[in-house]
């Protein structure tokens, strides 16, 4: 039977992150809903429905037949998630169809009340095309239109894919998206410049309503909320309990930072560096002035992440101190001795060379891959 609204999960494979990313979602939608919670059913589509027993959704289990097959000739996973927003929307009149890695700050019913066949919902709206299209990322898809003879108009909206709210009867402008994302393969463009608005272009004559001050989209920073997500499972667990309901709203929903203090006094310790290096430092310092609570020292490491990923990424001559396991006399950052020692630890670490061992599979057979040291 049709329900007149849901929430709506896709949740695929083993992968941890994913699995956590949902899990929290799922919560956050419930802490927010507050009273409507038993009114507005939470629905998780899924190849490993065991993940989600005990969990209160109601689950849609897929076949790993249909996901291949959903893939497309193209091997897009963005068209997968269009099928499984296709196939969704039948079980509700209006539904929220959420990316894991986006969650509530406020009642998503206020969402859901929006929508109807001529407004739906959206994460926000990036770009008019007639911005987009002097961008290089859509170069390729500019060129592929240009040559099909299917530019749209200036004023058409893309939109982010945290979040779509769309009505039962919009089901044809998915399949039109789906069909656009077939088109496009021939392009030769990224998956992620196509899928992200092959629906935008679907939606050009509807209203769009923008979710973004209910919801948070963070994958621009999903390595941080990654380890705070993991630090909340690991304390309380994964098994659905209903306290995880108020626990979820003591995770941050920002980005851990630095105190205005402290972020002034790592601003200081940054002095003496070369401008070259004071981005690095800043990632450092930011990392070693991270709040006591868990969920801020658990990125602390991410923060020294973002550093070493710029030195690599300049080739940095420090590498070499690094991974000597010495502190490098070109990073004159004022920090601790004991500061020092932990980032020259982790680095060090990190730039070791991939090991080749052998692993057996399957009994007799074995197989060799490369590891971190």
């Amino acid at each position: 039977m049709k329900s007149e609204s849901q929430i709506l999960y896709f949740c695929h494979g083993d992968q941890r992150n994913h699995r956590l990313e949902t899990k929290f979602s799922i919560l956050t939608a419930l802490a927010r809903l507050g009273r409507e919670r038993s009114s507005i059913p939470i629905r998780v589509m899924t190849d490993v429905p065991r993940h989600f027993s005990g969990w209160p959704v109601e689950i849609v289990s897929l076949s790993r037949e249909v996901l291949d097959r959903w893939l497309g000739e193209g091997r897009c996973i963005y068209r997968r998630k269009a099928c499984v927003m296709e196939m969704g929307l039948e079980y509700a009149e209006k539904t929220l169809f959420m990316d894991t890695d986006t969650f509530f700050l406020a009642d998503p019913s206020t969402l859901l009340a929006n929508i109807d066949h001529d407004t739906c919902v959206v994460d926000e709206i990036r770009h008019t095309w007639g911005e987009a299209m002097h961008l290089p990322e859509y170069a390729g898809l500019v060129a592929g239109l240009v040559t099909q003879g299917g530019m749209p108009a200036h004023d058409l909206r893309l939109c982010a894919s945290g979040v779509y709210g769309l009505a039962a009867s919009n089901r044809p402008l998915v399949r039109d998206a789906i069909r656009r994302l077939d088109r496009w393969q021939s392009f030769g463009i990224a998956d992620s410049v196509v899928g992200q608005i092959a629906l935008s272009f679907s939606l050009y004559c509807k209203t769009l309503i923008e979710a973004k001050k209910s919801i948070r989209h963070y994958s621009a920073s999903k390595r941080f909320f990654h380890e705070m997500i993991s630090v909340f499972f690991e304390m309380y667990g994964e098994r659905y309990t209903p306290e995880l309901i108020d626990l979820c709203l003591d995770v941050p929903t920002e980005k851990p930072r630095p105190s205005p203090l402290d972020k002034l006094q790592a601003k200081w310790k940054l002095r003496t560096l070369q401008e070259p290096l004071r981005e690095v430092g800043r990632s450092l310092a930011f990392g070693c002035a991270m709040p006591d609570n868990p969920y801020a020292l658990a990125c602390k490491r991410t923060w020294w992440s973002d550093a070493l990923e710029l030195l690599r990424s300049r080739n940095a001559p420090e590498l070499a101190a690094f991974q000597q396991g010495r502190w490098p006399n070109s990073l004159a950052l004022s920090l601790t001795p004991e500061e020092k020692e932990e980032i020259t630890e982790f680095f060090q670490a990190k730039l070791a060379p991939a090991r080749f061992i052998s692993l057996t599979i399957d009994g007799p057979h074995s197989e060799q891959r490369y590891v971190p040291q």
